[in-house]
């Protein structure tokens, strides 16, 4: 199912012609398994999972 998904994306952003930065990393995560996944990021995430347990 993710692969199917994946070549949508990728086909949907390739019609686009210019892509945008935010486009760009959706193409890459759909084509490369790029990720915008840092510990600055996460830090949120992870705050919001130690005030809950």
């Amino acid at each position: 199912m993710m692969q199917v998904k994946c070549r949508q994306i990728k086909k949907q952003l390739e019609e686009k012609g210019a892509l945008n930065p935010a486009q760009q990393l959706t193409y890459d995560m759909a084509t490369k398994g790029a990720s915008a996944v840092c510990p600055e990021n996460l830090q949120p995430v992870i705050d919001w999972s130690n005030s809950v347990k």
